[in-house]
């Protein structure tokens, strides 16, 4: 598959595990639920929770996720009216509101999460983003507004070795972009990419993502008769679509 190389990065640091012990569903839609829980496995469950006395790594103070139902309204994760507190989900969901990377839909009620709808590219790449800059992970060390922002410890470190291979160089490794911001405050931004021919359909909310994001190279889109590039905004991304932009973004904070 294409995307081999990806996953079995991701797999190597825990980020990723299949929908059964042999099999990964690489063409399979990435659900909003999953996504969330890639990035809550590179970054370590809650102190005290089923997860953590499992052996996973424990998170470091900064951003504390709470077990499932820590700050639930109604029996919901979260506080999301639809996210199940006793679901596989709810570590990694309530963790990810805590942290800011997802906010949920309002409704008459309150807040949905909807963990079973696929996820979209733009809301991929908003999620990525925030997640790259809460983690303070180089080259990502601020927010777009140069905001300070609460430190994520990641399990993925460049100490970790590189016991599968990635897309890169003969080390299994990318080269980074450079950081955005220097030691010394200076930006320093990568060259910009070329405007995707569909842009004007990104919504606003994750216009600044995506270009962020492709601009670093992590994410790319379609190609087009015309040589242009479309980024299907609000298409739905597959598991091995979702595991690229993961990899390229661990890749380019540590390789």
């Amino acid at each position: 598959h294409w995307a081999e190389a990806y996953i079995d990065f991701l797999a190597a640091r825990g980020g990723v595990h299949g929908i059964s012990s042999d099999a990964f569903a690489p063409g399979g839609s990435i659900s909003r639920a999953q996504l969330v829980q890639m990035l809550y496995n590179l970054t370590g469950p809650a102190p005290g929770s089923a997860a953590q006395a499992s052996g996973i790594t424990a998170q470091a103070p900064g951003i504390t996720a709470q077990a499932p139902g820590g700050d639930a309204a109604a029996g919901a994760a979260a506080g999301f009216e639809d996210a199940n507190p006793a679901a596989w989900y709810a570590d990694a969901v309530t963790w990810a509101k805590e942290a800011g990377l997802v906010l949920g839909e309002k409704t008459e009620s309150g807040y949905a999460f909807r963990p079973n709808d696929g996820v979209t590219r733009q809301e991929i790449a908003a999620i990525l983003e925030r997640y790259a800059h809460i983690a303070k992970w180089p080259p990502y060390a601020e927010g777009a507004a140069g905001t300070a922002t609460p430190a994520i410890t990641s399990a993925v470190s460049p100490a970790t070795p590189a016991s599968t291979s990635a897309p890169g160089n003969a080390s299994g490794a990318t080269t980074p972009t450079g950081p955005v911001t220097s030691a010394s405050g200076a930006a320093t931004s990568p060259a910009p990419a070329p405007a995707f021919a569909d842009g004007a359909g990104i919504s606003p909310y994750a216009s600044a993502s995506v270009a962020y994001m492709q601009e670093l190279g992590i994410l790319s889109g379609v190609a087009n008769p015309d040589g242009s590039f479309s980024f299907l905004p609000r298409q739905g991304a597959t598991r091995a679509e979702a595991a690229k932009m993961l990899s390229m973004l661990v890749m380019k904070a540590f390789f």
